[in-house]
């Protein structure tokens, strides 16, 4: 279907389908609010209006953000102050808890949380290390209870490494 009227009106038209788009309404909904023929057709107007649209400056949007949030928390307080003047200290309680959510997301969104670095401390070891080690405390241990008991010394480990392997012959 063409589009109606004259092209100000037309982009006006797309310009509210995006609106009620970014409220969560349905393409179904904002064909039938704005006289679309189909939810695809909404659709097209609303994709062709988004790329009409300027790139958006990520410093100029995190600045609103920034600003939509300080609003919604002036407002929170606001009604968290009237439901304590009216007794209601329950819905004050939840107005101050989302205020404290909406204040950790403003801080998120500034920089304000900082992140702490994990330090990790990993010694990496062979198996044969771990359980050398082990025997040594273990023998350390025996000592100190029995000192009348001879502890065998562990046998002396050949100078060269040992291969384990099979040959394979065609």
């Amino acid at each position: 279907m063409p589009p109606q009227g004259p092209r100000p009106t037309a982009r006006k038209r797309a310009a509210d389908a995006y609106r009620l788009r970014c409220t969560g309404r349905t393409w179904q909904e904002i064909a039938d609010a704005l006289k679309y023929g189909s939810p695809a057709s909404a659709h097209a107007a609303v994709v062709k209006h988004i790329s009409r649209m300027p790139a958006e400056d990520v410093e100029m949007a995190r600045a609103m953000s920034a600003g939509n949030y300080r609003q919604v928390i002036g407002e929170l307080y606001a009604v968290a102050t009237r439901a304590k003047a009216s007794n209601k200290l329950t819905t004050a309680v939840q107005a101050l808890e989302a205020v404290a959510n909406v204040q950790d997301k403003h801080d998120r969104l500034t920089g304000l949380h900082l992140i702490q670095p994990t330090k990790i401390d990993v010694n990496v070891t062979s198996a044969v290390a771990v359980i050398d080690n082990a025997e040594e405390q273990l023998r350390a241990i025996l000592a100190a209870r029995a000192p009348q008991i001879a502890i065998p010394a562990p046998a002396p480990t050949p100078a060269t490494p040992v291969i384990d392997a099979e040959v394979i012959e065609p």
